[in-house]
């Protein structure tokens, strides 16, 4: 006698067709969590927030995690975001790229009291360099040995980053008894505002329409930033701001000239730091003279060579390209992103400085990852390392060998062994030691096509590669779903998910995934697997065959409490007072003549239709059941909601050679058996 037991439920393995499937292999696996043997569902997403910006949002990054400044930073492009590496900050600096020039904030700027569309301030990342040489003129009486002299200054922001230095100032033949005047270093300005018109005053400005111009010095941080100007004449020229500051700006104010090339927009510039040469230009290192804030123009050098501190550091510290993006953070400090096919990197522990020296050039970049100081470039042909261990010193190795694309910059995600990526091919991972195909033994290229890899975004959850992926777009929404994919696990395989998030974040201080998703007009935040009630839960058998007809007529789940101890008894006390508050209502009415509608009423009667009653829940929770239905060579012969662990019947009357079952809902079932009559199921 023919009987079907499954006691350790498995995933989906799409390449194998219905009826070469292991026993206990899926047809379906939808919102299935299988890593037990139990077919137990996914737990509901539970909302955190809901975002201020209504288009739907495609990066999402929690800044502040469970402190004061906690806020759910997003944004409609695709934003990568790392946290900055900068020893004994407490502001939470935080850098991205994806939205244009790359970008800092922090905890005084993500939430300046606007419009909750976190971050709602952020400067320009890098500090640029004077467009001109100060003016050295000396002063007194000199006499003795003759030295060469020459000036630079940098620019200093309000992070206390430095730029590169300005253009080198005339070089000075200097004696004892000299002291040293410097101008040139900035031109004094005032400024005025009138709707998003800066009117700025400067005498003898000499700038030209178009000119970038660093302003800084401002009491109002508005004002501050890189401007494209237009000049109106000889002292007077106005840029664009989209702030609205008080006006006049207080403050001592100055506007630089900067390169042509610099990105304009907000910065906050502070101080500018002189440096000297105190022998000869050829060859000499640059030694520190003096901070002085941003709007002071002159000063008078009069410091002895033996007084002179620290060397020059920021003589290659260029500002990131404005197109910069994938950035990720090594563990030694090192910050990478790329542009077109050149890769830049930073010198340790300094996220604003990005020397062209460091640039490597790899064609075809798609995204970026890393392995302790290895970075791991994932382009449209093959994949890259990158050792970065000293970035001034950077090597390419090939991986030639390789031939995997990634197709999704989104879809890489790290793990604890290495780094999990969407290729054409299906999912490849990645380490320094080589990468590899991992899902040729679930799904063929075909099916793989069937989840558009090129659309996936994924997270690494619980050990598992979450992905999600849409086919396009159906009235303004995206037509997607999902899939988890645990490579460590020969039960879970592969599952779906019958949703579809449009960004997410992983939280990996607590190891929980936050997702968004978008109604149309209304982005959330969600928890995932985090609610009290389970999804709904599909998973449908193999096809199994007999050699000869059979007639299935018994059958039984094996449950597993849905509700714990505790959320029982809640669940029972809530429905007890249901149930009281109704006889309370029924103890109120005077009189009840049958059903509404057959009997005369009197005055003191009340109709039923009119009686408030409480709806009670069922004795059984609906989380606690199982539908189950039965197939006979394709059609469906039983359907039956089930709530315990007793036997049931089906109806006979037919035989068939091929059997399929299929159980939907929420409870958590441990083993499914059925038999062509009871008494074989109770052996």
């Amino acid at each position: 006698m023919s009987r079907i037991r499954i006691n350790s439920f498995a995933g989906m393995v799409p390449r194998i067709t219905s009826r070469h499937l292991d026993d206990n292999q899926a047809q379906v696996a939808t919102n299935c969590q299988l890593t037990s043997g139990a077919l137990r569902p996914w737990r509901d997403k539970k909302q955190v927030a809901t975002l201020a910006k209504t288009v739907r949002v495609n990066s999402l990054y929690l800044f502040g995690n469970g402190g004061a400044n906690e806020r759910w930073l997003h944004w409609n492009e695709d934003v990568d975001v790392v946290r900055g590496p900068i020893a004994g900050d407490t502001t939470e600096r935080t850098y991205f790229t994806g939205t244009g020039a790359p970008r800092v904030t922090n905890n005084a700027m993500v939430d300046v009291g606007g419009n909750d569309q976190y971050p709602e301030d952020s400067y320009i990342l890098g500090i640029p360099p004077s467009g001109v040489a100060p003016t050295a003129a000396l002063v007194g009486t000199g006499a003795g040995a003759v030295y060469s002299r020459a000036y630079v200054f940098t620019l200093i922001g309000e992070f206390g980053e430095e730029g590169m230095p300005s253009p080198v100032s005339s070089i000075l033949a200097w004696q004892s008894g000299h002291t040293v005047d410097l101008t040139n270093l900035g031109k004094a300005v005032t400024l005025t505002r009138s709707g998003s018109t800066v009117t700025a005053v400067s005498t003898a400005h000499g700038y030209a329409t178009n000119d970038r111009i660093a302003h800084g010095g401002a009491n109002e941080k508005a004002y501050s930033g890189v401007h494209a100007i237009t000049v109106v004449d000889a002292n007077t020229y106005t840029y664009q701001i989209t702030e609205t500051p008080a006006t006049p700006a207080t403050g001592t104010i100055a506007g630089i000239k900067v390169a042509a090339t610099t990105t304009t927009g907000k910065r906050n510039v502070t101080k500018k730091r002189i440096y000297r040469v105190a022998t000869s230009v050829t060859g000499a290192a640059y030694l520190y003279v003096a901070e002085i804030n941003i709007g002071v123009v002159t000063y008078n050098d009069a410091i002895a060579d033996s007084a002179l501190k620290e060397v020059l550091p920021s003589t290659t510290w260029a500002e990131p390209p404005a197109g910069l993006k994938g950035i990720v953070l090594l563990p030694n400090g090192v910050m990478a992103g790329f542009v077109g096919n050149e890769l830049y990197m930073t010198p340790p522990f300094l996220p604003y400085a990005w020397p062209s020296a460091y640039k490597q050039t790899i064609n075809g970049m798609v995204a970026l990852s890393y392995i302790g100081n290895t970075i791991i470039v994932l382009t449209a042909t093959i994949p890259y390392l990158v050792n970065a261990q000293d970035p001034a010193q950077a090597s390419i190795y090939s991986r030639e060998n390789d031939p995997y694309p990634c197709v999704s910059k989104r879809s890489v995600v790290r793990t604890e062994n290495g780094i999990l990526y969407a290729s054409n091919y299906g999912i490849v991972a990645g380490s320094t030691a080589g990468f590899r195909k991992i899902t040729d033994a679930f799904l063929t290229k075909t099916e793989w096509e069937g989840y558009y890899p090129g659309t996936i975004h994924a997270y690494f959850y619980g050990g598992r590669y979450v992905a999600f992926y849409t086919k396009g777009l159906v009235s303004g929404l995206e037509d997607g779903a999902g899939f988890v994919f645990d490579p460590n696990n020969p039960i879970a395989t592969w599952t779906t998910l019958d949703q579809y998030a449009y960004a997410g974040f992983q939280d990996e201080q607590a190891g929980d995934l936050y997702l968004s998703f978008w109604s149309g007009a209304v982005n959330y935040v969600y928890q995932w697997n985090a609610d009290g009630t389970n999804l709904s839960a599909t998973w449908k058998s193999k096809l199994f065959q007999d050699n000869h007809p059979v007639c299935f007529q018994a059958a039984r789940l094996h449950f597993k409490a849905t509700m714990s101890a505790s959320e029982q008894a809640a669940y029972n006390a809530q429905r007890a007072a249901q149930i009281a508050a109704n006889a309370a209502v029924l103890a109120s009415i005077n009189t009840m003549r049958g059903p509404t509608g057959t009997v005369e009423l009197g005055a003191a009667d009340v109709p039923l239709a009119y009686v408030n009653f409480v709806d009670v829940l069922p004795a059984t929770a609906a989380s606690d059941g199982a539908i189950f239905k039965y197939y006979a060579n394709g059609d469906m012969k039983h359907q039956q909601t089930i709530y315990d662990n007793k036997p049931f019947r089906m109806p006979g009357g037919y035989t068939a050679y091929e059997s399929e079952f299929e159980i939907i809902g929420k409870a958590t079932i441990t083993e499914a058996e059925l038999a062509t009559t009871m008494s074989e199921l109770a052996r």
